[in-house]
């Protein structure tokens, strides 16, 4: 952590704690397992790739200065709204 923020890589905002607790939350996706329960193999793709989006999110706000754009388009809202029709 002090290397990180001594290099001006990281936010001097970010603690450890922070670091450990987005682990913690991006560690398992529930938007992946919902995703698959339906048995759709499209929807779970889409599921992935937002999962890959939103870790690329979450690591870009660590960093103090924005270096790449995010993978892959922005999630679709069927993605959003399929996980909670039965």
């Amino acid at each position: 952590m002090d290397r990180a923020h001594h290099s001006g890589g990281l936010r001097g905002d970010v603690t450890a704690t922070d670091i450990l607790l987005l682990i913690e939350q991006l560690g398992r996706s529930p938007l992946v397992e919902q995703a698959q329960e339906p048995g759709d193999a499209e929807l779970t793709a889409q599921a992935r790739a937002a999962r890959r989006r939103m870790i690329a999110l979450a690591l870009g706000g660590l960093a103090a200065e924005p270096r790449d754009d995010l993978p892959g388009p922005p999630p679709g809202e069927r993605l959003l709204t399929a996980r909670w029709r039965t």
